[in-house]
């Protein structure tokens, strides 16, 4: 396929994707009722997650953010670092 097609073909796909076609589809009243009932749930589901692996969650943030002490050089032995607690 020679590359100058390419833009026309995209062009074309692009219009056929998004040109207006009669769905022939019924939306009652209910649908949106199961629509806030899944994002209810979706939001329960995600708090009691949150919950349940809060401390495991905040533990390894704080891992993750604490400081280590540094090793600091003892001026006697120079060879060896030392703590410094």
């Amino acid at each position: 396929m020679p590359p100058s097609s390419r833009p026309v073909r995209s062009g074309f796909s692009a219009v056929l994707l998004f040109a207006p076609v009669p769905a022939w589809a019924y939306i009652d009243p209910g649908v949106g009722s199961v629509m806030l009932q899944l994002i209810f749930g979706g939001l329960a589901a995600a708090a009691a997650a949150l919950g349940i692996y809060w401390r495991q969650l905040l533990g390894g943030l704080k891992r993750l953010f604490q400081k280590t002490p540094r090793a600091t050089v003892d001026p006697a032995s120079p060879d060896k670092p030392s703590d410094a607690s």
